[in-house]
């Protein structure tokens, strides 16, 4: 669990620091006149984008970590041996 919770807050800054980086890098650039405004937005929205498959296989590894958890315990209730009635 400890692993998961840090893997997600690594995930969002890392992402959050690269589009800063584009951001910033990019803004110096339009300043200077080599990039237009549109493509400073478009950095930034590529670089948001590369970390979408990041963000939805992380997504999906939960989804399964907690099935196999249910089912575990689906299994473990169905392995009990029935108490005897007298």
């Amino acid at each position: 669990m400890r692993m998961r919770v840090r893997f997600f807050a690594s995930l969002t800054f890392v992402q959050a620091a690269a589009t800063a980086i584009v951001l910033v890098a990019s803004s110096l650039l339009a300043l200077n006149g080599t990039l237009s405004v549109g493509t400073v937005a478009a950095g930034v929205l590529a670089a948001v984008q590369v970390f979408v498959p990041f963000g939805e296989m992380t997504e999906l590894l939960d989804e399964l970590l907690a099935s196999k958890a249910a089912l575990d315990r689906v299994a473990e209730v169905a392995c009990t041996p029935a108490e005897a009635e007298s």
